[in-house]
């Protein structure tokens, strides 16, 4: 750290000093430079002055209206107001296939419209709200983010009942129950001639906006229209029904589920006759007995066996101790989040039970609001939460709502056997062969048993659920034992390999946490990680765990010119809780932390930056500091990136002498996003919370 010359070493200081003041100017401008793609022309401006005119003008065109609520210096509505502008374009696409009924997003700038802010109580922004052009405005309940967007206005913007014309747009409706979700299915409404103005039309519509999750609704008509649809259910291989008898009927309605849960049908005569017989009751009109007789139907169609067993806390032990896999979640009834995921929850559970079977392993889910002692033991603070036990011992699991296929193959590799390759009396052969050639960050196992006998307990507890490839080497060569271990005392080690070369961990190392299961495991994942680490999102709450108190950051892409450069000064300063990080700026799914990091996301010339943070309080500390140009600039060339440069920077940091590039605000973040859908957003603070 201390080489180069003393003119050299005082111009570096100097400049580093300079850059950060430089930083900051350019950082003001590019915050206003907020230009992009031309918005949709369902993008439009309200204003204070023409909020309710403009809105009902729209309604009266029946046209469904999303406000989207924001402020020009929120910081939040920066970061979202290209997920909007996003999601505007595909629902025009959306419209226009006939997806959903026609929709606009309408932007309130809520510093000049503040009455219009006040009457619909938007007390944070970005703040989104639905108005219905046939119904009531409703409070927007989905993630903040395109694809929460999206979601939302698929569900709430499509027409109350879609018109099939012919017999493949019929085919193409019961095709769609392969993809349908757990009591999420398709209504068929089968008429002769079903008006609009009737109130049997009305009382389906009526349901439609009731209760009903994801069912799509659909209307097929025609002068014998059950025979089409008899037809089109052989031709589907549905042929197992409850209910009325399809084969005589006229008319009714037909409740499709997914191919593992039986149809349900109900004729227009059962209806009709609930009806009549409904109208005793002075107090109801024929629309309201008509709508109470839909509703009863899909209540009775939708009332499927559950494979997610509800636990209680009386009976909790006993059920995870008595399974040897269970995988869980943690839901609280009043919780939005909790409602949109437990359907899926149980579609991850009918899938996984019929790919993997139902002897392998349980679902389960419990209401967390009824059980602080286990939210307090398993550290729960959010819903919902996923954990995954085995053998009673617990683990984070995922809960994606995006990514349902994802869980599954999840569910799969955890009850796989933990050791892929089992080798008695393993040779240095055995060994080369195992570990051959290692891709970039790819890390590979090995568990040395000195007298056989299979894994102890703890390195069972540790290794489980790692996702690492192992070798279980019972008994190996003395050529093998002597390589890696050495000490005639040790009776078991794990050694980790990765393209750095290979770290043995043992009961007579310090550093292996050989004192228990979970520090094993740390240190193993530890191990695993190259010295210029590639990030994950799993890797800075590794490093702090592991004591980390420094963390440097390369933010660039895969193959940077500059990345030999930061990994030999890496390897130079192997320094203990000093870590290095390689931060790919291209890869979609990090781009809350490239937000983070305060980087342009597309890159000009050079595309490159240096960042540094401290560890506080076991997270993230406020303060970062990077690396800038001679000219100040904050993005990098090649030649910029030097050995001597990053010592120099390293010196500074340490010694205190280097001005932040930014301090975060929580204070701001709390009050620009509510805290219940805090795990939904991508915005800048988001990503600070997830580091």
């Amino acid at each position: 750290l201390h080489q180069g010359r003393g003119e050299e070493r005082a111009a570096m200081r100097a400049m580093l000093r300079a850059g950060a003041a430089a930083l900051a100017c350019a950082a003001l401008a590019l915050a206003g430079a907020l230009a992009g793609p031309a918005a949709a022309v369902n993008y439009e401006v309200f204003h204070q002055h023409d909020f309710e005119e403009r809105l009902a003008e729209k309604h009266a065109n029946q046209i469904n209206v999303l406000v989207y609520f924001m402020a020009p210096w929120c910081n939040n509505c920066k970061a979202m107001h290209p997920e909007v502008d996003a999601a505007s374009h595909l629902i025009l696409e959306w419209e226009r296939s006939g997806m959903i009924g026609p929709t606009v997003i309408a932007e309130v700038n809520i510093d000049a419209a503040k009455e219009v802010a006040e009457q619909f109580e938007v007390d944070a922004v970005p703040t989104l709200r639905w108005f219905p052009w046939d119904g009531e405005s409703r409070d927007y309940d989905g993630a903040m983010s395109e694809k929460g967007i999206l979601s939302f206005v698929k569900r709430y913007g499509r027409p109350p009942l879609t018109y099939l014309s012919d017999d493949a747009a019929l085919d193409r409706f019961i095709a769609l129950r392969a993809d349908v979700k757990h009591r999420d299915g398709l209504v068929l409404v089968v008429s002769k001639n079903l008006t609009a103005d009737g109130d049997l039309y009305n009382a389906v519509v009526h349901n439609t906006r009731i209760d009903t999750n994801e069912m799509v609704f659909a209307l097929y008509q025609g002068s014998a229209p059950m025979n089409e649809v008899r037809a089109a259910l052989s031709r589907a291989g549905v042929a197992d029904l409850k209910g009325d008898d399809l084969s005589t009927a006229h008319e009714g309605i037909l409740a499709l589920f997914s191919p593992r849960h039986t149809a349900r049908f109900i004729s227009m005569d059962t209806i009709d006759q609930g009806a009549i017989n409904s109208e005793q009751e002075p107090s109801r009109d024929r629309f309201a007995n008509l709508a109470g007789q839909v509703k009863q139907f899909l209540s009775t169609a939708t009332n499927l066996p559950s494979k997610v067993v509800e636990l209680k806390g009386s009976k909790f032990d006993e059920f995870i101790n008595s399974n040897e896999f269970v995988m869980m979640v943690v839901y609280a009834p009043w919780c939005q989040h909790c409602k949109r995921y437990l359907p899926q929850f149980e579609t991850i559970a009918e899938i996984a039970f019929s790919r993997f079977g139902e002897d392998k392993f349980a679902m389960a889910k419990i209401d967390g609001s009824k059980n602080d002692h286990l939210m307090e033991r398993y550290n729960v603070d959010g819903y919902p939460t996923c954990i995954w036990f085995r053998r009673g011992v617990a683990y984070s699991a995922p809960n994606d709502r995006d990514n349902l296929e994802g869980i599954v193959k999840w569910i799969g590799q955890m009850i796989s056997p933990t050791f892929g390759v089992v080798s008695q009396h393993a040779t240095m052969e055995d060994v080369e062969e195992f570990v051959g050639e290692l891709e970039p960050h790819q890390a590979k196992i090995i568990y040395l048993r000195k007298n056989g006998g299979g894994l102890t307990e703890m390195a069972d507890q540790a290794t489980y659920s790692l996702p690492f490839r192992f070798l279980n080497a019972q008994q190996p060569s003395p050529e093998v034992w002597n390589m890696y271990v050495q000490s005639p005392t040790v009776e078991e080690a794990f050694v980790v390999v990765n393209r750095d070369g290979f770290v043995v961990l043992h009961s007579e190392n310090d550093q292996s946490g050989w004192s228990d299961a979970n520090s094993l495991r740390l240190s193993i994942r530890f191990a695993s990680y190259e010295r210029v680490a590639m990030f994950t999102d799993d890797l800075i709450d590794d490093l702090i765990e592991y004591g980390t108190q420094t963390i440097i950051f390369l933010v660039s892409w895969p193959r940077d010119p500059a990345l030999p450069t930061f990994r030999e000064f890496a390897q130079q300063n192997n320094i203990e809780n000093l870590a290095f990080v390689h931060l790919d700026m291209t890869d979609e799914d990090y781009e809350f932390a490239v937000e983070f990091m305060h980087v342009d996301k597309s890159p000009g010339e050079f595309g490159r930056y240096i960042r540094a943070v401290h560890v506080k309080n076991d997270d993230i500390g406020e303060e970062m500091y990077n690396l800038p140009r001679e000219s100040g600039e904050d993005e990098l060339e090649v030649a910029d990136v030097t050995v001597e440069s990053l010592g120099i920077f390293l010196e500074m940091l340490y010694a205190g002498e280097l001005e932040p590039l930014t301090r975060f605000n929580d204070d701001e973040a709390d009050d620009d996003y509510d805290d219940e859908d805090e795990e939904d957003e991508d915005g800048l603070y988001q990503g600070h919370e997830e580091l």
